[in-house]
């Protein structure tokens, strides 16, 4: 599933800013809400929060300055401490981003954090001291590259697909909404 759709999104995203801030708005949208009610937050934004409104809002007004240090040279790292400096992004979010743009990092989500039993707070980024917040990337970073991005992705779809059945018809069905929530 990874290896067929996140090619599809990234290559997208890379298209353009308008393309990377698609995904951004459907990160931000993904934010403590399930999965299956994206298509309808995502066509009837009002639905979602005003944060959620006003951070979008932020992301289409900073398009340009988001995809260039997204598709920058820089290390992950880098992009992963650039990302969780924009507003409403925490570093689980920012490892999504990089996930859906880049195939690289993962979405430490509150499923994930469940299921590979890891403390929320480890991931923290609101009030972190500099040192503190690379402490954390550093470990948000090295705890992906051990599970694997392509790992999370297919188990997370696969989980999701098991916890929602009557709103998907199997993992791959999950894995192929992230395509159709951006790729529109």
């Amino acid at each position: 599933m990874f290896a067929t759709h996140q090619p599809i999104i990234g290559h997208f995203a890379k298209k353009s800013p308008e393309n990377t801030w698609k995904l951004l708005a459907m990160v931000q949208a993904s934010i403590r809400m399930k999965f299956y009610r994206l298509p309808e937050l995502l066509k009837n934004p009002e639905h979602l929060t005003a944060r959620q409104r006003e951070y979008i809002a932020e992301y289409w007004t900073r398009r340009n300055e988001i995809y260039a240090a997204l598709h920058s040279n820089e290390s992950t790292r880098e992009k992963m401490r650039y990302l969780v400096e924009l507003p409403g992004l925490g570093i689980p979010k920012a490892g999504f981003v990089m996930q859906l743009a880049h195939g690289t990092v993962g979405c430490l989500d509150t499923h994930n954090l469940e299921r590979y039993g890891l403390s929320a707070k480890a991931f923290r980024s609101s009030g972190c001291t500099t040192q503190r917040l690379t402490e954390r990337l550093d470990t948000y970073l090295h705890t992906c590259q051990s599970i694997g991005c392509a790992t999370l992705w297919d188990t997370w779809c696969e989980y999701v697909a098991a916890l929602y059945p009557k709103h998907f018809t199997g993992a791959e069905h999950v894995s192929q909404l992230h395509v159709d929530l951006i790729v529109y």
